[in-house]
């Protein structure tokens, strides 16, 4: 890039960057930050997201950071930017080696971390596959070893909001990942490099790590013997260099750093959280990590593995309990350095969602009850060449976190340990995540429905085989049965029976929750509430639905459709339809059994209204109703008119017969059922005559023959011997 390019470029950036108020002679100094968000679940603003940016400043030069900046928002029909508003500055430069941010001079590796927060945002509508992207951008990235020429490039920050079961993100349900503490950036030169962005998850989605590419307005920096995965000095260099290593469970990254090398390195850890199976969010932390040359040798603190106490079989720093079980441990930091003739001193810092207030309140303080304690040397305690702590938590069923689209698998929790010496200019430090992975009890399966019957009242009744729970001790809690009046939902709790032996519910018109459609279909789902105080929702894939059912008449003819209650059927069910008629002043009597959706009733010889239903049987036993359909006759007329036209020859007979139309009526074509109206054959006619061998088509018998004229119909009895 020639001088003039160059010039080019940094004011089109600057104009950039002044319209959202971060001027250039201040963002050059930005070395690090990360965006996520809050889901406000309490009071006037329940639903709502609130933003927040972090950045981290080299603060070796006076500049200034504006009070106000923007939010960038990709890919939502609306919103376009979301200001942040400045709600903290801290000084984070390790304390003890005499300068601060208030003090530094050019050189003096200082940093202060400011913290900005938007109002409460009502955010619509349900992201695209690729998300809605949150950024914030400016000029220009601070020279570091790893990209070339990084003062032509915008610092850019991206958090990523996926869409989840097609949700709504109004209101919110899910709080993104984010760091819990401000990581340790500045290292001596020779000291191994242990670093955590510090990434945690206020809804203990599960999260996966990984080392990703620094961005900039256009993309991907372009690095220079380095790659996002790999970005502090590794055998691209110097074959004798080691690769970066990253724990993609905890986000822990070690590097053993070559004596002697110094610089600045940009690492980018994302955080991906996963719910259900599904990627629901993309947390990145971009920061600018520091070797400074010292004038003398120190170690970082070594960290032994926990002692573990609970579970005893307990190995590592990673852990699986079942909810209930106790978590305990002793951690302990060494560091036998001097300081001249004396020992070394040694803190360490915790973090991590489910600490209790002060770490010794288990009642508060965390995000689920009961919180995790520490006892012995508290964090921020220093003691000569070691300090140790216990580290006790008693989980418990709220630490699983469950969800309506799926089962829980076990929820993560993240406790961050960072020891540090008081070597100076940069005091040593180490850290370790330990994880925690909690279980949920063990579930009973949801039972499967396998009628759904509409009474004449209105009531719909639905039936299954109830389920066994072979737990000790016993898991199970509750059916709770859902309904909606649409297939697809959204699906509405209307009642919970809490005898695992229940095998029915009644859906009444005095339902509290939702009474049935009535003059549409009602769909319905049940699933068992169990395991960890019978939080966990059964995921119930089948959907049934109540018949729909029509009668068309015209004339004398009933045509009748109707919808099933699941396609395929459900186990145990038969594989034919059973057709209902009630007749003026009679009772209900089977017409037909038919395996198809439809059915036409050629048999009523009798005006007015005439009834029916369709039923389905199932071996639980049971039996799938319709509702009601009401057709309307007007047999009489039609029927005396067409019959004095029609003349059937031989009847009885051996099943040839000839059907003949009189005074010109002409025939349009005939329908042969059996006598409970099943159509057996049928056809047009083409002339006043037609011949039918019906001894090749049917048993001896009798049957009902309809034939359709111009002035109506006639239906007689064929008999055949």
């Amino acid at each position: 890039m020639t001088a003039a390019m160059r010039f080019i470029f940094r004011t089109l950036v600057l104009l950039t960057i002044s319209a959202t108020g971060l001027s250039m002679a201040s963002a050059t100094h930005i070395i690090g930050g990360e965006i996520y968000w809050d889901c406000i679940t309490e009071g006037e603003d329940a639903g709502k997201l609130r933003f927040y940016l972090k950045l981290y400043r080299d603060c070796s030069q006076n500049t200034m950071i504006p009070s106000t900046l923007n939010l960038q928002v990709e890919g939502h029909p609306s919103i376009t930017l979301i200001p942040v508003d400045m709600i903290s500055q801290t000084d984070i430069t390790p304390p003890g080696c005499g300068f601060n941010c208030a003090t530094a001079g050019i050189g003096d590796r200082t940093t202060e971390e400011f913290i900005f927060a938007s109002a409460p945002v009502v955010l619509n509508g349900v992201p695209p596959a690729q998300g809605w992207r949150f950024i914030a951008s400016w000029c220009c990235r601070t020279e570091s070893m790893s990209i070339t020429s990084a003062p032509n490039y915008t610092m850019t920050l991206e958090a990523v909001m996926y869409p989840y079961n097609g949700e709504n993100v109004y209101p919110c349900f899910d709080s993104s990942p984010r760091s819990a503490e401000a990581p340790s950036i500045l290292f001596c030169a020779g000291q191994d490099i242990r670093y955590n962005a510090g990434f945690v998850d206020p809804n203990a989605d599960s999260l996966l790590f990984s080392l990703t590419d620094a961005l900039h307005e256009n993309g991907i920096v372009p690095y220079s013997g380095y790659t996002g995965a790999q970005p502090l000095p590794g055998p691209n260099l110097d074959p004798s260099y080691p690769l970066v290593s990253l724990n993609p469970a905890t986000g822990q990254m070690d590097y053993d750093l070559p004596g002697g090398l110094q610089g600045r390195w940009v690492v980018v850890t994302t955080a991906e959280a996963y719910r259900c199976g599904q990627l629901i969010s993309r947390n990145s932390s971009d920061m600018l990590l520091t070797v400074l040359p010292c004038t003398e040798q120190n170690e970082i603190p070594a960290i032994a593995t926990p002692q573990w106490s609970a579970p005893e079989t307990a190995s590592g720093f990673e852990v699986t309990v079942n909810a209930g079980d106790l978590v305990n441990f002793v951690l302990e930091g060494v560091d036998t350095d001097m300081i001249g003739s004396l020992p070394q001193m040694v803190g360490f810092t915790a973090s991590g969602t489910q600490f209790g207030a002060y770490y010794t309140d288990p009642d508060s303080g965390c995000g689920h009850l009961p919180c995790a304690t520490l006892s012995g040397i508290m964090p921020g305690e220093m003691a000569e060449g070691a300090v140790s702590t216990v580290f006790n938590w008693q989980t418990d069923c709220a630490h699983v976190m469950g969800d309506d689209a799926c089962l829980p698998e076990g929820s993560t929790y993240h406790f961050q340990f960072r020891y540090r010496d008081n070597f100076c200019p940069v005091p040593g430090n180490n850290l370790v995540t330990v994880a925690v992975t909690v279980l949920p009890d063990p579930v009973v399966e949801s039972p499967t429905p396998r009628c759904v019957a509409i009474t004449e009242n209105g009531e719909v009744n639905i039936e299954w085989a109830p389920v066994e729970d072979t737990f000790t001790p016993a898991s199970f809690a509750a059916y709770s049965i859902y309904h909606s009046s649409s297939p697809t939902g959204p699906f509405q709790e209307i009642g919970t029976l809490t005898d695992i032996n229940a095998g029915s519910f009644s859906h009444t018109a005095d339902n509290p929750v939702a009474a049935p459609s009535v003059g549409g279909q009602n769909h319905y789902r049940i699933r068992t509430r169990s395991g960890c105080n019978g939080a966990a929702l059964y995921p119930q894939t089948t959907t049934v639905s109540t018949m729909g059912l029509t009668a068309e008449v015209q004339g004398s003819v009933a045509m009748l459709s109707w919808t099933p209650v699941t396609i395929p059927a459900l186990p145990g069910t038969s594989p034919g339809f059973r057709v209902m008629r009630k007749l003026a002043g009679q009772q209900w009597e089977p017409i037909a059994t038919v395996s198809g959706f439809t059915f036409s009733d050629f048999t009523v010889v009798q005006n007015g209204p005439v009834l029916y239903r369709v039923e389905q049987d199932n071996n639980l036993p049971c039996a799938s109703m319709s509702p009601v359909a009401e057709g309307y006759f007007n047999v009489g007329i039609d029927r005396s008119d067409a019959a004095q036209h029609i003349s059937i020859i031989p009847n009885p007979s051996d099943g040839r017969i000839i059907i003949r139309s009189e005074s010109g009526a002409g025939m349009s074509g005939y329908a042969l059922t059996d006598l409970s109206g099943k159509v057996l054959l049928h056809d047009s006619f083409t002339d006043g005559r037609e011949y039918l061998n019906l001894a090749t088509e049917l048993s001896p018998g009798v049957y009902l023959l309809r034939v359709g004229t111009k002035v109506g119909f006639s239906i007689s009895r064929v008999v055949i011997h």
